[in-house]
């Protein structure tokens, strides 16, 4: 994330021909990029974050920048040191 810089989206030119027949341009949507950042390492200059869509970063603290409407914070408890991914993919899970 942090060396390449990803805009994780989907990118109708690229997808094969089938593809783009049951997917017309006009109605691409961008999924959900969710990205854990338990650091708060990526900042709002990303490109990630300047996509259209939504993207979720899973953190282990708040982060007292101002971010774009499209970006949610889900806080996640650590476990052993680390984000715990159990109660992550739990809050996943709930959400709609």
């Amino acid at each position: 994330m942090l060396a390449d810089d990803p805009a994780l989206t989907v990118r109708w030119s690229e997808l094969d021909e089938q593809t783009q027949g049951l997917y017309p341009q006009h109605n691409l949507r961008q999924p959900v990029r969710i990205v854990i950042d338990s650091q708060n390492r990526v900042t709002p200059e990303h490109r990630i974050v300047q996509q259209p869509g939504e993207t979720w970063f899973a953190r282990t603290q708040e982060d007292s920048r101002e971010w774009p409407e499209t970006v949610r914070t889900l806080l996640i408890p650590e476990h052993k040191g680390h984000l715990d991914l159990v109660v992550l993919m739990m809050q996943l899970g709930k959400q709609q």
